[in-house]
């Protein structure tokens, strides 16, 4: 690593590259850019994916090109345009290339209540000891007594390091659009996509990765898949002028401003 040149660890010793989903047609939304909505703080969607990913070695942004980039990411479109989340993520990692570290971050930038999960899931991936029989001490922290993380904890394979890891919602709902990743094992996945096809599923294409879960609370998941939850989660689109925060965002909101938490590693003030 160069003299002065930031940690990707993000405080746990893990580095790791990430990619930011960002090519969806918003069909719910009428056909708004979810990237471009804006929060009551004046940031970005996509914005606030990319501060949940600020630690990462290099970001790659598979969508459209806004004129004034957030910052320096890399950019990358699916072939075919909007052909799905998989192929975003094949997008991303051939941007990416293959020299980086051993974990991607998947995001999706419809999700502005997500740095919590990704710092749950850079205190799992730190988490080197050993956890046959048993969740390791960051997945129990993390998930509490969830019996799903003692479940997949079992998959854990002593040869080859910890496998990818996906966050859950309380309701058993994994967010694979919320997962980190070992990159070799993404690699793999992407391969087996057919030349040509669309609209493969995430779920399918990560899931028999069996990755180990790392649960999360139900708002972290929260997605900008709605205008109801747009506005729940206080955004709205860049002409819509400011607006008053919502009476029943509350917490959530909080953790889009000065309230948030830090990721592992960050000074509050970041």
């Amino acid at each position: 690593m160069a003299p002065g040149r930031p940690t990707c660890s993000g405080g746990t010793g893990v580095e790791f590259d990430a990619i930011v989903l960002a090519g969806g047609r918003s069909s719910r939304l009428g056909g708004r850019d979810k990237a471009a909505l804006i929060g009551l703080d004046g940031r970005t969607a996509l914005d606030h994916a990319l501060g949940c990913a600020q630690a990462a070695r290099r970001t790659v942004v598979v969508g459209p090109r806004p004129q004034q980039p957030a910052r320096a990411v890399l950019w990358a479109r699916e072939r075919p345009l909007f052909g799905g989340p998989a192929r975003g993520l094949a997008a991303g990692l051939a941007a990416l290339g293959e020299d980086g570290p051993g974990w991607v971050l998947v995001l999706a930038c419809d999700q502005p209540l997500a740095r919590p999960g990704v710092a749950a899931l850079l205190a799992a991936a730190g988490d080197r000891r050993p956890i046959d029989g048993g969740p390791s001490a960051a997945e129990s922290s993390v998930a509490g007594a969830s019996s799903a993380v003692g479940e997949a904890s079992a998959a854990e394979s002593s040869s080859s390091g910890r496998r990818s890891l996906v966050t859950v919602t309380p309701d058993g709902r994994r967010q694979w659009l919320l997962g980190l990743y070992r990159r070799r094992e993404l690699v793999a996945a992407c391969a087996g996509l057919v030349p040509g096809g669309a609209g493969e599923s995430v779920r399918a294409l990560v899931a028999p990765l069996e990755p180990i879960v790392v649960a999360v609370s139900q708002s972290v998941a929260a997605d900008l898949d709605s205008w109801d939850e747009v506005r729940r989660l206080g955004f709205a689109p860049a002409d819509a002028g400011r607006r008053a925060v919502p009476v029943d965002c509350g917490r959530e909101y909080a953790s889009l401003g000065r309230g948030r938490s830090p990721l592992p590693g960050e000074s509050p003030s970041d």
